[in-house]
């Protein structure tokens, strides 16, 4: 009966642990041998530092694209001040698509 076969698919589907607050997978049948646990936390320890290269790179762009648009908006130039900055923000923004749609590009080989 495919009713059966469905019910017995979601028994082994990973299910959310609420006390542990992730999901744990039900299907217990083989248990976890030390070379796979060895290999769950190297990929624990690269998921972290691939999570903290990341949020590293972002702190840093934040911050020199502030930097830059501070220095843009203050300087005086000969024709007056930088006068909007609403445009400076827009051209970030469209830059930052740009730059994603790229990176999306190459990473999927299509845009």
């Amino acid at each position: 009966d495919g009713r059966d076969s469905r019910i017995a698919e979601l028994e082994k589907a990973p299910m959310l642990d609420p006390e542990k607050g992730r999901v744990e997978k039900s299907d217990t049948s083989s248990p976890e041998t030390p070379a796979a646990a060895k290999k769950e936390e190297k990929n624990k320890a690269a998921d972290a530092a691939a999570f903290a290269f990341c949020f590293v790179g972002l702190q840093v762009s934040y911050l020199t694209w502030g930097f830059v648009q501070e220095k843009v908006m203050t300087k005086e130039y000969t024709t007056g001040k930088f006068p909007s900055a609403t445009f400076c923000v827009f051209s970030n923004r469209v830059l930052a698509i740009v730059v994603a749609m790229a990176a999306m590009g190459i990473q999927h080989r299509s845009l």
